[in-house]
């Protein structure tokens, strides 16, 4: 049994011959035959999924019934939806059908490969928005005849996809969208920025930057606003992107491997991260933020946003509002309270809490086992090396006049002594 990629099942569909029958498997280790034979006298096609191949309770699964389709091009189709000719029941098989897409960022224009889709209509004037595609004959479609959006589409427009064998979908054509991104720099080589600097440029596919979604499954990522690139999410994501969901206006983020089990709540945005980003539970606008290696099991709140973090951020609480942060590397086992905003952090911040107002401030590197205060504010503690001292547990309380007073701490949590710093 000859087995057909995507782009070889569609050639061969519109090139069929009269009394001529295709068999073929999408893969080697498909279980499932898929007949297609076109009749004589314009007729139409008889197409047919099975027999399995596959040995189920001691037997072959016999094949479905043959769905009698009629070959018609795009333009017919509208033509006869426009005279309430369509015969209800019938399924068509739009044999010209491919994307064009308006590439968000750009003047240019992206045109897929052919895709014959099958369209049942529901009465002469009315086709169902769901249709089945004959390529990729495990994914759920819903289609409409006229792009509604302004995604560019001259032929109708797939408004949602999911791969039901891979559990992986969006609310647009994953599979033949595509996103540009440009070079940081000439001829690094790193293809992260959104929009035209003047350097090479790449396109690429949402998911590993593949048709079929090479190593990642189980995720979906909720519908986009039209207003903002027409639709279309404009995020790309690395190899094993698996186990994650991802609310509604998620878009113009670009993302490495290894993004895992996460759940993110709405408009996550324009975000550059590195590889290794899992476990964490996001609420709502995590955006504007550059992110490096090794983002875990991290509990997020509301408008995390326009920050720049280092490698290794893991198993921090962080409430609502931070924003404008540097935070270098290793940042580990905080609780962070509300409006966290405007500060810069150096290397292995851990094992802190964070009262909330914490703002404008500098910390150097080792700020490690500190309790914080309310109200925490425009400090430069770069040279307060008291704030540093390594195996003591500190309280750090601001006073009035602008100064703060440092308590160190036993074991057991009893203060041992005050160290009141300007």
């Amino acid at each position: 049994m000859q087995v057909l990629t995507p782009a070889q099942v569609s050639i061969a569909i519109v090139g069929l011959a009269d009394n001529e029958t295709l068999n073929y498997k999408l893969t080697t280790d498909d279980f499932i035959i898929y007949t297609i034979t076109k009749l004589p006298f314009n007729l139409g096609l008889l197409y047919t999924v099975g027999p399995s191949t596959e040995f189920v309770g001691g037997g072959a699964q016999p094949p479905q019934p043959p769905i009698l389709l009629t070959p018609i091009l795009y333009a017919d189709l509208v033509a006869l939806i426009g005279a309430s000719n369509l015969v209800a029941g019938a399924k068509y098989l739009m044999t010209d059908f491919r994307v064009l897409e308006n590439i968000p960022n750009t003047a240019d224009q992206h045109s897929g490969i052919v895709e014959p889709l099958i369209i049942t209509a529901l009465s002469n004037q009315r086709i169902s928005t769901e249709v089945q595609s004959p390529t990729y004959p495990q994914d759920f479609l819903n289609y409409e005849i006229v792009d509604t959006t302004t995604q560019g589409g001259d032929m109708g427009r797939i408004y949602y996809r999911k791969d039901n064998v891979i559990n992986i979908s969006t609310y647009y054509d994953w599979r033949n969208i595509v996103f540009r991104r440009w070079e940081t720099a000439l001829a690094s080589g790193i293809f992260t920025v959104l929009t035209d600097n003047g350097f090479a440029f790449q396109d690429f596919y949402t998911f590993n930057n593949s048709t079929i979604a090479t190593n990642c499954k189980n995720s979906s990522i909720g519908v986009l606003t039209p207003a903002i690139n027409g639709g279309l999410n404009n995020n790309i994501f690395g190899t094993n992107f698996t186990d994650n969901i991802i609310d509604s206006d998620s878009y113009n983020n670009t993302i490495s491997d290894n993004f895992n089990e996460n759940y993110i709540g709405i408009n996550f945005a324009v975000n550059s991260i590195g590889n290794g980003f899992f476990g964490n539970y996001i609420n709502n606008s995590f955006n504007g933020n550059t992110i490096g290696n090794n983002f875990v099991a991290n509990k997020i709140g509301n408008d995390f946003a326009n920050s720049t973090i280092g490698n290794n951020f893991t198993y921090n609480i962080v409430d609502a509002g931070f924003d404008s942060n540097i935070l270098v590397n290793n940042c580990f086992q905080n609780i962070i309270e509300s409006n966290f905003s405007n500060n810069t952090i150096g290397n292995n911040f851990t094992d802190n809490k964070i009262s909330g107002g914490f703002l404008n401030n500098q910390i150097n590197d080792n700020f490690t086992t500190n309790s914080v205060e309310n109200n925490f504010s425009g400090f430069n503690l770069l040279i307060a090396t008291w704030v540093y001292m390594p195996n003591f547990s500190k309280q750090i309380l601001k006073n009035q006049g602008g100064t703060f007073t440092i308590t160190f701490l036993s074991a057991g949590n009893v203060p041992l002594y005050d160290l009141p710093t300007n």
